[in-house]
């Protein structure tokens, strides 16, 4: 006997009814005392059976695996004694756990090829894998986890998370991949003191281990080592390092297997920072070598903006000064860099000059933000710029860049060198000339219109010089061409047009492109010699100079500064409401200071070069009194950062520790991130913390303005080798919690019970009925057919 659903005796109603007719108080008492009797039996249908499975694979698909194919590969071969009413899940774990589907049918797991979403897979969370997978498993279901790993576990606590799933009444098995992956080697790490004096010879020591006997070649710096290593024995070698000089250095060390081909080269570098001891540094950025700040503060100097991008870099220095860098050279991600340095307590300094305020484009940028001054021309100004678009301008300027390509950013960046409220007038000029945009103060609008400059066709002046005159409007206008000069046009026309512009008001200049340009045209049209632009590279920064000299950006003459040698140009500036102003030139706004943030960001409106102030060398030290003056203080005492596995170690031995259970300090990540870290008190003067952070890159811890730093520059499961078998049989175990309950055999005495309570009802429906009919029938008159 087997029923899979009681209610249907419900469905014998019907065919009891048609047998009423028959045989109906005989039928329907038999059939009332067949379900009574067999209510009092207890009968059930079906026997106790076990529950479905749920088997849930957690794939391992970060780096060391080798990717997701060798999991998902043996995940199919385990799935395959899965049967038709079981299910299965699969979910991935990296840096991260992943459901790639929830449980059901166990045939989807043969279809899959790849995750469905890329995976970040620098790390192995084995835990987050297990909890993730233990919450898919349906209740009243056998559940089992599957945990396919090379059992490289990163982010701790899988042992925990284990035994937590099998006391949920959820099994573990765990299958080894990956540990074919074996023939490596690598550097360990790389041993520096932390800290030095300024020209003191330090030696560094790469620690470098193998898994096979070989011999390997180890780079630190300019020097190069073959040694011998054998498995389990790492190798040190010293490498003698020259005085240290700057602010920080990063040694790195390399090594190459030279007896076999390294499976994992991306752990065959590691580094170090050597800082220099004493006061935090200042840091120049300039363009090149030797100009007056840098000879004046003694300071770390840095040409390229690098160190500007690097927040870990950065925030080991006391100070920055900014000299002779524009906007366009430092680019976005610098100028957030700086201005968030400061505003976390750095100290800012901006230096004047042709690449300073607004003639540098820092207009509507985070330094601009930041800067006790902002760029003041005392007049509206309309710049009109005429762009030779011919068919030259789709050449190469520069490898992998086109001239319009170069024209297109030069002009992006005139737009943000120019004070607000300036009108631009954009054009293009080659068989015909034709608006980037027409005159407008909006800027996006115009950066909007800069996307769809092309090029194409000869060179024809005339056209472009007739378009500027209907732009030429009230208050001051400047027409600039850009042009090689080239033009088939006579020149006694070209000359008039821009004679006639002149005649308008506006002035002109322009830039000669190129080694034939025609600079003798060019200086007619202008009246004045062309600027020369040897590549469109340079076509920025010429447009920004001559912008700064005809809207009153800069200005030039002797402005007298009380007990300091005259200023002979400076920037147009003037100071912000809550900026302390410092020194004046000539009754003009010349050094100001201004709170930002938890730092103070100080500008000094002029350059230091010999055309900008009379005496740079005196200057220079006003500089340097005014960049002590902003730079953040150094109270002593040590700290150091260190990496183990994927914790970061923290150690402090203030100048005066004080009384205080804690100190607080702010770790900064190598994505830019800041995170408060509490260091506990571990001795009568010293602080410790450890905190688990397996980010890659370059990390800088501070405690007030004391300041340390560390690298992992691969993640901490390269950090050994092969597979883990011993942590994955540690992880393995049957369940320990409530199993499942099996199925029941179902009850049918209830139903049976329903069943004859309907019968009864029934009966004493149609005996009522009965008892009506005779009556109805007796009151019926016959019909009479007379």
């Amino acid at each position: 006997m087997s029923l899979d659903s009681p209610p249907l005796l419900l469905l014998a109603l019907p065919s009891i009814a048609v047998a009423l007719w028959l045989r109906r108080r005989v039928f329907l008492r038999s059939l009332f005392a067949c379900a009574a009797v067999l209510a009092a039996a207890a009968p059930r249908v079906g026997e106790p059976g076990a529950p479905a499975r749920c088997r849930v694979y957690v794939l391992d698909a970060s780096a060391s695996v080798g990717g997701a194919g060798e999991a998902l590969a043996l995940a199919k071969a385990d799935a395959r004694d899965l049967g038709p009413a079981d299910e299965a899940a699969v979910v991935w774990v990296a840096e991260r756990a992943s459901v790639e589907f929830a449980a059901g049918p166990a045939a989807r797991l043969a279809a899959l090829q790849r995750p469905a979403a890329p995976i970040a897979a620098g790390a192995s969370r084995l835990a987050d894998g297990l909890d993730l997978a233990a919450s898919l498993v349906p209740a009243g279901r056998s559940g089992e986890i599957v945990l396919i790993s090379d059992g490289r576990d990163t982010g701790g606590g899988s042992a925990v998370a284990a035994a937590s799933v099998r006391r949920r009444g959820v099994a573990v098995r765990a299958l080894p991949c990956g540990a074919g992956r074996r023939a490596d080697a690598r550097v360990d790490r790389v041993e520096a003191p932390g800290r030095v004096r300024a020209g003191e010879r330090f030696e560094a020591v790469a620690v470098v281990s193998a898994d096979f006997p070989t011999r390997v070649r180890i780079t630190c710096g300019g020097d190069s080592r073959e040694v011998g290593v054998e498995p389990g024995v790492p190798a040190r070698v010293v490498f003698p390092q020259e005085p240290a000089t700057k602010a920080i250095t990063w040694l790195a060390a390399r090594v190459e297997a030279l007896d076999f081909r390294d499976v994992a080269p991306q752990n065959d570098a590691n580094e170090a920072p050597v800082l220099l001891d004493g006061p935090l540094p200042v840091l120049v950025l300039a363009p090149e070598p030797g100009r007056a700040a840098e000879r004046a503060l003694a300071a770390d100097r840095r040409f390229s903006v690098e160190t500007a991008a690097r927040p870990a870099d950065l925030a080991l220095f006391a100070a920055v000064v900014l000299d002779g860098l524009a906007a366009g050279d430092l680019g976005d991600p610098a100028l957030e860099r700086l201005a968030a340095f400061a505003r976390s307590g750095g100290g800012l300094l901006l230096l004047g000059g042709p690449a300073g305020f607004g003639s540098g484009g820092f207009g509507d940028t985070p330094l601009d933000d930041a800067s006790p001054f902002q760029a003041a021309p005392e007049e509206n100004f309309t710049l009109v710029v005429l762009l030779d678009a011919s068919g030259s301008m789709n050449e190469e300027a520069s490898p992998g860049r086109t001239k319009l390509a170069e024209a297109r950013e030069a002009l992006r960046s005139l737009a943000g060198a120019a004070r607000p409220g300036t009108t631009f007038a954009f054009a293009a000029f080659a068989g015909q000339a034709r608006w980037i945009h027409p005159p407008t103060t909006d800027r996006a609008a115009l950066l909007r219109a800069l996307e769809k400059l092309d090029a194409g066709g000869p060179t024809l002046i005339a056209p472009a010089l007739e378009l500027a005159r209907g732009a030429i409007g009230g208050g001051k206008s400047h027409v600039v061409l850009v042009s090689d000069g080239q033009s088939a046009e006579p020149e006694a026309d070209l000359t008039a047009l821009a004679a006639a512009l002149r005649g308008a008001g506006a002035t002109v200049s322009a830039i000669a492109e190129g080694a034939d340009a025609n600079a003798a045209l060019l200086e007619k049209l202008a009246g004045a010699p062309p600027y020369l632009m040897r590549n469109f590279s340079e076509l920025a920064r010429l447009l920004r100079e001559d912008l700064a000299r005809e809207q009153g950006l800069t200005a030039k003459g002797t402005f007298a500064s009380e007990g300091l040698p005259a200023v002979l140009q400076l920037n147009v500036v003037k100071p912000k409401e809550d900026a302390e102003p410092l020194l004046s030139a000539g009754g003009r706004p010349l050094a100001a200071l201004r709170p930002f943030g938890r730092g103070r960001v100080a500008a000094f409106a002029s350059a230091l070069d010999p055309v900008w102030v009379a005496d740079p060398a005196r200057w220079g030290a006003e500089i340097a009194v005014l960049a002590a003056r902003i730079a953040r203080p150094d109270p002593g005492g040590r700290l150091s950062l260190a990496v183990d596995g994927a914790d970061l170690v923290a150690d402090w031995l203030p100048a005066d520790p004080g009384d205080t259970p804690a100190a607080a300090a702010e770790l900064t990540l190598p994505d830019g991130s800041t995170r408060p870290l509490t260091l506990i008190r571990s001795g009568a003067a010293r602080f410790s913390a450890r905190l688990r952070e397996p980010s890659t890159g370059r990390f800088a811890l501070a405690t007030g303005p004391t300041r340390a730093a560390a690298s992992r520059p691969w993640p901490p499961e390269f950090a050994a080798s092969g597979a883990r078998p011993d942590l994955l049989a540690a992880l393995e175990g049957p369940a320990s919690g409530p199993a499942p309950q099996p199925t029941p055999p179902r009850e049918l005495a209830p139903w049976l019970l329903v069943l004859a309570a309907a019968l009864v009802l029934l009966e004493f429906a149609l005996e009522a009925r009965a008892s009506r009919a005779p009556a109805q029938r007796t009151e019926e008159k016959p019909i009479s057919l007379a």
